[in-house]
Parts: C-alpha cells; structure tokens; sequence
C-alpha cells in the first residue's frame, strides 16, 4: 500500500465513524481509492497539497457536505461534481481554474462557494440553478463584467467581487433582495447606478480603490447598512442624504478628494468610526460633534487650521488623529473627552497646547511629533496617570515640566532631535522602558549613558576608531546619529583614517546614513580625502554613496543615496585621472555576472583573520552602555579581509584580494550571510547570499 497520511490509515479504521478528515499540508499528489471507504464522510479538507486531478469518487461519497480544494494546482473541476448532491460548502481557493464545470448546476442544496484567486472570466449558466445559494466569493479573478446569471439567485446574502477587474455595475433594480454584503473594491468602477438603493437589506458595501467621483442619491436609501468603505477614490464630495443611514457604524471615507461634508453627517447616531483622513477639509461642520456614540475619529493629512469648539461634547471618543494639519491650536474642551486613549497631533502649527488636556484621565498614547513651533508642555500633563508613550521629536522643547516625575505608567518617551536640556533629576527613570535617547543634549540627563566607558581616542591595530565603527555598523539610523554624537562631544576625530584611508565619513556614505553624514561634515569631516588602498582606492566618500545609489534595487535604500549624492557632489573633488569613475569599473566588470564558490570561508571558518574590518552591534553597544534590547534589531556581525589562506580568486586565482561577509537574522532566526568579493589583481568582483 502506498504510504498515507497517519490521519487517513486511523480514518480508515474506524470507515463507520469519521466524519471529519482533515489532510491539509502533506503535499498530496494523488488520493487513495480507498477514500470510498469512508461512507458516513462530511468534511473533506484537501488544502495545500499536489493535487493535479480529482478522482470521480471524491465526488461520491454519499454523505460529503463540506469540501476545500484550496491551494492545489487542478486546473479544472470534473463534471463529475455534480454527483456530490448533498454538498453545502465548496472552497476552490488559489486552484488555477480558468472554467467551473456546468454539473454545478446539480448541486442543489449548495450554500456557500469560494473561488478566490483563480483565472476565470466566466461562470456557467448553471450556477442560476443555485437557489439555496448564500455565499459566493468571486475575488481575484477575471470577470470584468457581472455575469447575468447572478440575478437569478435569490438566497444569496454575501457577494465578494474584489479585484476582479470589473468597469461597470449592471443597472438591475430588483435582484439580489436577500443580500447583506457586496464587496466591489479594488475594481475599475467608474459610477454606480441609482438601482444601487434597492438593496434594502444590505449591511455592508466595500467599494474602496475604485475610480468613482459621486456616490448614487439613492444611497441613503440602504436603511439596514452599517459598514460603508469608499476610501481611496476620487470623491469631491458625499451625498447630502447620507444622513438617512441611520444605522451606520463605520464609515471610510479616506483617501479622497473632498472639501467639505454634508450637515447631515450629525444624523448618523449610531456611528462609532469615522475616518476622513487624506482628503482636502479646511472647515468641520458643527454637526460633527453631534456623533454622540463616536469611538475613533480620523482628520489625519487635511486643510484644518481649526476644531470645532464643541469637540468636548463627543464623550464616547477613544481615538481623535488630527496629525498633518495646519492647526494653531486644539480647543480647551478638548479636555472633556474624559475616555480619551489615543491622541495623535504630530505635523501641525500648534504653538501650545491646552492645559485642560491634563484631564484626560484614560489617555494612553499622546503623539506631539513635529511639531517645530511647540516650545514648551505644560504641567498639567503630569496628571496622565495612565499615559504609556509620548512622543515630543522633533519639536523645539528645552525642558520636561517638573510634574512629569508623576508620570507612573510611562513606558516609551521619544525626543529624538529635540532640544532638551533639563529633565526632572528625581524622575523615575527606571519606569521609562523604552526610551529613545537620540538626543544629543540629553546624553547628560541619563547616567548610564552619560558617561560611555568606551575611547573615542582607541585604535585597533588597523587604524579603526569606533567613530569608523559606528558609522559603518548596520544599526537603526538615529541609535548612529546618537552615538556619532556622543563619540563628537568626547572629542573623536572625524578625519581618522584607517589603515586602508577610510574615514569615518566614508563608512557613512556607503552605509546610506545621511543624518550621520551631516553631523560629521558639521563637525569638520574632509569630503575631499580618498581611500588609499584596497579595491576602493581613490574614492571620496560621493564615489562610494554613488557605488551604492548604482548598486541598490530597494526604493528606500535608492532615495537615501540619491540625497547623499546630492549632497556631497557641490563639496566633492571629480574622479582622479588614475581611477576615472572607479566605481563604474567595478560594476562594469567581465566577472560580475560570474557566482563565488560555496566552498569558502563560509564552511572552513578557519580562514587568516589577520587583516579584519568589523562591527558587531551587540559589542558595540555594550561599548557605549546601550541595552540592545531596546533597538529591536538583530545582532549583525561585519566581516572584512583577505581572501581565506585556502583558496583565491575564482577567476585568476590570486590571494590579492578582499571577501566581506555580513550577517544577520531572519525573523524564523535562520542565520544568513550577505557576502562579497573582490580581486585586486584582475578586477574580478561578485555577489551572492548564503542562508545557513
């Protein structure tokens, strides 16, 4: 017999009692005859295997209800389906079907059928006889167009077309009187026909990342809906007779092009999320604070110089973000938001902020980011027993109100690039579990950074400074900006030079960081010294940022390279004579297509390491007093050095050359190895990953 599963061989001992047979995830390229066995079978779950075809006795098992065919590369259903007459549920997910077999038509008492991501272009006119149908999801696939046999299905209470590429939606008044939830997003729709109100018994309607301008007037006709979703469209404005939905609780209404909203919004009383965010509102109508039942209100990336006066009047608020607006100020009743958890109010023209936010006894999280003109908190919000973060970057603030010692149940305070100059001395720092300390001039608040045990003055025997060390690690860029200033205030030089010419500024460059790249050229690095040894020799620090710009296929990666480039090209000497756009040559290689050896220093480990660069993050935390913990990154170890004593390069065969290995974690902790090469003799330089 051929090997089974150990849930079929004990299924099929006891033939006279399973019902359920689940053979999910065992890679299944066929199924044994033997299956027929299982006469009082009702749920058959076939998801994620190998299956090419289905055996016509699937589809005979006398009692199958329930059937998951998902994750399997069929092709096709046989005809043979029709023969599963008791069927209630079939799931076809991820399957490559391009057609469903017209046998459907005999599945009478079918109630639910998903066929997501598949190839289908069509249905069979069969499926009008699914009159018990309840069901049918549809998403990812290549209809286009709503087939008509739809309409003749009379029980079917949820419809899912998402991303079916879909231009229009049929104007038919009258169909689908059951249904209770129709998802159209991510189509190609254009409009909606005024019909769209004769689904009476609509629930919920997704209709986000389409292309639609207006919403139908009849709209407010869907007394029953309680979920509406028209983000990401290109609406100018909502319909004035949304105020008849009077059973809505969630509407989505961001990422759009609208201006105003209509006064009947105050009507909607039993909403409790409202998201606005991204549109172009300069002014909130006072019906707004209406929405007595409001949990989470969204004004995130609009026009808002100004919140109505009457906020405080919407008690039930959990969550307001007004982040991204020019708003000079929040209104004093803001304070009357009593349950309050969430306040975002980062990127605004806020000056001051109200003392009355003090009273916000339930507020948890309170984001205050960027906001330049905000030059001081006040004391009140030392009352925020609760408050776990708070976030005051990039603001102008000097000094930590003396009531912040209050402040019990914080847990995150984040000041990078703020001016902070006193902080309580009897703070409990010990409460403060995740700070961020990126501030330069908070360094003397906190003892245990305050005095790094590691000299800036210290060389390896290769002429490595740890500022060398800290602009080439591959550490989160403000925990670099941080140390870099720290290293600059104890007197680091930002001209060292290794053994190999490298300079701190150097490393910086081809790290991509350019925050630390501006702190050193601030602090007097020379942007004109070159390398002087190696296969880098003659290049500036533009030389290497541009290298990397070329090299680099990630987006984020390529615009931090494009700014650095930018920045060093205007204080930047050209190309040498001798080494004319050196980085081009390396690039431009014969070589560069070729792939190193697996045989390497990867497996021997027993390679000279008498010549490293490294930087291992752990280490170099420990350095400065840092726990690593608190930066949430993998502890990356950097390699730099001669080629391995028992091998050279692939190509000429010389040990004159330079093998650089990074490495790092992946989240399933499997270790890997970024690695490279390069041959000083015949210019020969290649690429690879390695996973261990």
């Amino acid at each position: 017999m051929e090997k089974l599963p150990r849930v079929m061989i004990q299924a099929l001992e006891e033939t006279e009692t399973t019902t359920h047979l689940i053979l999910a995830h065992h890679r299944l390229p066929t199924l044994p005859e033997a299956l027929t066995r299982l006469t009082a079978l009702r749920v058959l779950d076939l998801s994620y295997n190998a299956l090419e075809t289905l055996p016509d006795f699937v589809f005979e098992l006398p009692q199958l209800e329930v059937l998951i065919l998902d994750h399997n590369p069929l092709g096709a259903i046989p005809e043979s389906l029709g023969q599963a007459r008791r069927l209630r549920s079939l799931s076809a997910v991820a399957t490559r079907l391009r057609a469903l077999p017209e046998a459907v038509r005999d599945l009478e008492l079918l109630e639910a059928l998903t066929l997501d991501d598949n190839q289908l272009a069509g249905l069979p006119e069969g499926l009008a006889a699914l009159t018990h149908l309840r069901r049918l999801s549809l998403n990812h696939n290549l209809l286009k167009v709503l087939p008509p046999q739809l309409d003749a299905l009379p029980a079917l209470q949820v419809l899912l077309l998402e991303r079916c590429g879909l231009t229009e939606w049929p104007d038919r008044p009258g169909a689908w009187p059951a249904l209770q939830e129709l998802d159209l997003s991510k189509n190609r729709l254009t409009r909606l026909p005024e019909s769209l109100g004769t689904l009476v018994a609509l629930k919920v309607l997704h209709l986000r990342e389409n292309q639609l301008t207006t919403l139908p007037a009849t709209l407010g006709h869907l007394a029953a809906l309680e979920t509406l979703d028209v983000g990401q469209n290109g609406l100018t404005a909502l319909p004035e007779d949304l105020g008849q939905l009077t059973a809505l609780r969630t509407l989505r209404a961001d990422h759009n092009a609208l201006t105003a909203l209509p006064a009947s919004l105050g009507a909607l009383k039993a909403l409790h999320v409202l998201d606005l965010s991204f549109n172009q509102l300069r002014q909130l109508p006072a019906a707004l604070t209406e929405l007595e039942a409001l949990q989470q209100l969204n004004l995130e990336h609009n026009a808002l110089v100004a919140l109505p006066e009457a906020l405080g009047a919407m008690r039930e608020l959990r969550e307001l973000n007004v982040s991204s607006n020019p708003l000079v100020e929040l209104p004093e009743s803001i304070g009357e938001l009593r349950r309050l958890e969430r306040l975002s109010c980062s990127s605004t023209d806020l000056s001051a902020l109200p003392r009355s936010l003090g009273r916000l006894e339930q507020l948890r999280s309170l984001d205050l980011s960027q906001n330049e003109h905000l030059t001081a908190l006040p004391g009140e919000l030392g009352d925020l027993g609760r408050l776990e973060a708070l976030d005051i970057s990039k603001c102008a603030i000097t000094v930590l109100p003396q009531a912040f010692r209050q402040l019990v149940a914080l847990r995150t305070l984040r000041v990078q690039r703020t001016p902070l100059q006193w902080v309580p001395a009897d703070m409990d720092h010990s409460l403060i579990k995740g700070i961020d300390l990126s501030s330069p001039h908070l360094v003397r608040s906190y003892r245990w950074v305050a005095d790094p045990p590691v000299d800036p003055q210290q060389r390896t025997s290769f002429g490595r400074t740890p500022l060398h060390s800290v602009a080439q690690a591959a550490i989160p860029p403000d925990l670099a900006l941080h140390l870099a200033h720290v290293l600059l205030l104890r007197g680091a030089d930002p001209n060292a030079q290794d053994a190999w010419g490298y300079t701190p500024l150097h490393e910086a460059a081809a790290q991509g960081n350019l925050e630390v790249v501006r702190l050193l050229l601030e602090a007097g690095a020379n942007p004109t010294l070159r390398v002087r040894g190696g296969p880098q020799q003659g290049a500036t620090a533009l030389d290497l940022a541009s290298y990397e710009l070329r090299r680099t296929s990630f987006e984020v990666e390529q615009r931090a390279y494009q700014e650095l480039v930018v920045l060093l090209r205007s204080i930047s000497p050209p190309p040498t004579g001798s080494y004319p756009e050196w980085w081009l040559k390396i690039l431009r290689s014969p070589h560069l297509d070729k792939s190193a050896s697996k045989k390497s220093f990867l497996y021997g480990r027993g390679g000279n390491l008498r010549h490293p660069r490294w930087v291992c993050l752990e280490a170099l935390c420990k350095g400065f007093g840092l726990p690593i913990r608190d930066y949430e990154v993998p502890a990356l170890k950097y390699w730099e050095g001669p080629y391995p004593a028992e091998e050279g390069c692939l190509v000429c065969h010389s040990h004159d050359g330079v093998v650089v290995y990074s490495e790092g974690i992946f989240e399933s902790d499997d270790t890997y190895l970024d690695c490279e090469a390069y041959c000083n003799a015949c210019g020969w330089h290649s690429q690879w990953n390695y996973d261990e």
